[in-house]
């Protein structure tokens, strides 16, 4: 019986997806990892309320490929990495952020030849005191 295996899969996850930043300014960080078997040109993330005090820091730490910056594009080849810190401030850019609860969903697209695409989100939520 000859088997034919599973054709691979374009995937890409983020890891947490979930954060919440319980009172102040917090930061943390979120992997965007490729988690399929083919390479994936990944941009920079679609911030989905920017009425939200949160902020992203691209940097690339060892062993992590290069996120993308603004709205440069990079190939993340299966297995590979990036770290996005995530700040959730009181200010942001000069800008003071009143007491409140806040939330906002950011989302990741890569994309792999022959044009499919995959996304992934990262939920925040928090309180300024």
């Amino acid at each position: 019986v000859t088997t034919t295996p599973p054709p691979p899969v374009a995937k890409l996850c983020a890891i947490p997806s979930d954060i919440d930043y319980p009172s102040g300014s917090l930061e943390n960080a979120v992997a965007v990892h490729n988690c399929g078997d083919l390479p994936l040109t990944i941009e920079a993330p679609i911030i989905g309320d920017h009425n939200a005090p949160f902020q992203a820091v691209f940097e690339s730490v060892e062993n992590a490929s290069h996120c993308p910056i603004s709205s440069g594009t990079e190939t993340l080849n299966p297995g590979a990495f990036c770290v996005l810190f995530i700040i959730f401030s009181r200010t942001v850019d000069g800008y003071q952020w009143p007491s409140g609860n806040y939330a906002a969903t950011w989302t990741f697209r890569g994309w792999t030849l022959p044009g499919v695409d995959v996304i992934t989100t990262v939920h925040l939520s928090g309180t300024l005191p």
